[in-house]
């Protein structure tokens, strides 16, 4: 073993990631309300910081997705993409529910695809607050299928490639904590 090899601090691994994530999430935050805001095409606007939290939780850890989580929702508070403010407090949630789940999953691109399913339904429930909220008299299903439905197969189908740009993040961010054999030794 080498004598010389002395680990990171904690504080040093938290520079590092954000100093990886935090460009990560500006952009995902801009392209998610300016991009995808402006197409016709989509009836919803694909919730990107869903997928980028998912991911996170998958291939780093459930602390780095829940403080992710806390950064993205502010950032998409701050853009104006919410009409209440506990986007935060949300996204942090998803961290730590994944960061459960993930624990519990291999970090895989199949693995990634149920935690974003089953957290795109959540979103669209979070979606129907935020609708509810707003205008008090609304048909749930008039609603649904105009809002709700298209928002979880948007959200669903265009954070796939998330998955991928999070692993390549994961590089320079160097976290092997999951796949390390010697924690079972």
């Amino acid at each position: 073993m080498n004598s010389s090899y002395r680990p990171e601090s904690n504080r040093q691994l938290f520079v590092r990631r954000a100093l990886v994530f935090a460009p990560v999430i500006f952009l995902l935050a801009v392209t998610q309300c300016s991009f995808f805001a402006q197409l016709d095409f989509l009836t919803a606007v694909p919730d990107l910081m869903l997928g980028f939290v998912v991911a996170v939780a998958m291939l780093d850890s459930q602390e780095s997705a829940a403080v992710c989580g806390i950064g993205a929702g502010f950032v998409i508070d701050a853009i104006g993409a919410s009409g209440l403010s506990f986007s935060p407090l949300f996204y942090m949630l998803a961290g730590v529910l994944c960061g459960i789940l993930s624990k519990k999953m291999l970090p895989s691109f199949l693995s990634f695809t149920v935690e974003l399913a089953i957290l795109s339904v959540v979103k669209s429930l979070f979606t129907l607050v935020n609708i509810l909220y707003i205008s008090q008299s609304i048909s749930f299903w008039r609603t649904f299928k105009a809002v709700l439905f298209p928002e979880i197969v948007c959200t669903f189908i265009v954070c796939l490639p998330i998955f991928f740009i999070v692993k390549l993040c994961m590089i320079p961010v160097d976290s092997k904590r999951r796949l390390r054999l010697d924690k079972f030794n």
